[in-house]
């Protein structure tokens, strides 16, 4: 049974791909466009995990995740960008960045607490990750974190 309780439960949409269909990969810079009015009447958080176990990657960083709570710097229009990558990029806040292991793939999931009606009729949607590097990219037409979003919406809604 699937129940919308708009306002007071939680929804967890993640990626383990970027925009251009690769695997995330803890060697690459990556970031996640939060749109403005980030549907969570709680809180909400973003968190990279491993993907062979699911456990949090073990850095110096003390948590693999960031969250609405901390101070993370909102863009010009309202967005937030949060990063992902090996280094923290120079012109990055501490609060916008989570880091990840070079050599291995993680996941991303972005956890919704007191989730609002946007999410669940999609009228907000978070940006795919984009990896931020030179050079050509492939496509390999694997699900990016707003189609997956879009498609766990689709199998509640049946």
């Amino acid at each position: 049974m699937n129940i919308h309780s708009t306002g007071a439960g939680s929804k967890y949409p993640f990626s383990y791909h970027d925009a251009d269909g690769e695997f995330l990969h803890g060697s690459h810079t990556y970031k996640l466009h939060l749109p403005v009015d980030v549907p969570a009447g709680l809180f909400w958080a973003t968190t990279a995990y491993n993907i062979t176990d699911g456990t949090m990657p073990e850095t110096d960083q003390l948590l693999p995740s960031t969250n609405s709570y901390y101070d993370i710097p909102h863009n010009n229009d309202g967005p937030i960008d949060i990063w992902f990558g090996p280094r923290q990029p120079a012109d990055v806040a501490a609060a916008a960045y989570i880091k990840t292991i070079p050599g291995r793939h993680f996941l991303v999931a972005l956890r919704l607490y007191g989730t609002e009606a946007a999410f669940y009729d999609q009228t907000w949607r978070p940006d795919d990750l984009h990896e931020n590097r030179l050079g050509p990219h492939r496509r390999n037409g694997m699900p990016s974190l707003s189609s997956i979003n879009g498609a766990f919406l689709d199998e509640i809604r049946a």
